[in-house]
């Protein structure tokens, strides 16, 4: 989405998020971040089905991205990204996690595929929670 480090606001530049995180441990989530990258291009990432276990470290989720740069959403598997809390910041209505997707790809064009790395960091503050 934006370069390291770089924050994407609700409200500001055009930027939009909507977020859940609920739960006592587990957890579960989901959000959708609209934002500007660097270079001015539209980014969307949505994240759905997300499960943080008991254990408040780990859990799972499904990850798709769209770019004004590819013609269609990439999406991973169901439930296929891996996803690690940043220390232990995880409560109703915040968490900081990791995330990672060994494959994201349209289903129209199986040809076309991207992965999200493990040193992809999102937060998402100030959520539903209730």
């Amino acid at each position: 989405m934006a370069g390291p480090g770089d924050r994407v606001v609700d409200g500001e530049n055009g930027a939009t998020i909507k977020c859940s995180v609920h739960g006592s441990g587990p957890f579960t989530f989901s959000g959708t971040i609209k934002g500007l990258s660097s270079g001015s291009d539209r980014v969307t990432v949505t994240i759905t089905d997300g499960v943080i276990d008991a254990d408040r470290k780990i859990g799972k989720a499904t990850i798709a991205v769209n770019t004004t740069q590819i013609p269609n959403t990439l999406t991973s598997a169901a439930s296929d990204c891996a996803v690690t809390v940043v220390q232990d910041a995880v409560k109703a209505g915040s968490l900081w996690a990791t995330a990672a997707c060994p494959r994201i790809t349209d289903p129209s064009s199986p040809g076309i595929a991207c992965s999200v790395g493990p040193i992809t960091t999102f937060v998402i503050e100030n959520c539903d929670g209730s």
